[in-house]
């Protein structure tokens, strides 16, 4: 009985020291990218490089100007940005998209407008930041295309600092946004 239960331990240390086989992953979205941080490893892609809006994860890119911006004490925390009328009616609660409901004519914090941003994906808090910083939309959207270049991101265009849809609108790719992602995890 006893050279039974060695060989079957046998067996078992034999198969365990074999490699796992992978299984196969597949998925039904139209893009999809895994990225092992720790490793550095692209584990899955598919279509990985084919264009798309970006929509609300452009609010990544726009967060990404504010850290700029606080890394070289350009501004503070404490920085305090007016919320216009015509923000507060494209992004704020009477556009009945993602808001941080700033009330019109505020005075409102860098780093309170950073936090509408990161957890509401508030629209008016990406519009005040965008006039604050550079006077304009359109201009605070140069800059991130600009910034998108300056990481290799050169896939990625902006168009504005919301995300939200234009006829000539914004566009990126999966894996663009992947190294974004990985650049803000790893700088912020």
């Amino acid at each position: 009985m006893h050279g039974l239960s060695a060989l079957v331990v046998l067996a078992g240390l034999v198969l365990a020291a074999l490699p796992a086989r992978a299984q196969v992953f597949d998925s039904n979205a139209p893009f999809a990218f895994l990225y092992d941080l720790d490793t550095e490893t692209v584990l899955y892609a598919h279509d990985a490089d084919a264009p798309f809006a970006p929509a609300s994860l452009t609010k990544l890119m726009t967060a990404e100007i504010v850290f700029g911006f606080l890394d070289e004490n350009a501004v503070s925390e404490e920085t305090l940005f007016r919320v216009t009328e015509d923000t507060w009616r494209r992004g704020g609660a009477p556009a009945g998209t993602a808001t941080m409901f700033a009330e019109v004519n505020s005075d409102v914090s860098v780093g309170d407008l950073l936090s509408g941003l990161v957890v509401q994906l508030a629209n008016d808090a990406a519009l005040t930041l965008a006039d604050g910083f550079d006077g304009s939309e359109e201009a605070f959207a140069r800059r991130m295309t600009a910034r998108a270049s300056e990481l290799g991101l050169t896939q990625t265009r902006f168009t504005n600092a919301t995300g939200f849809p234009e006829p000539e609108g914004a566009t990126t790719t999966v894996r663009d946004m992947v190294r974004l992602a990985i650049h803000v995890i790893r700088t912020r």
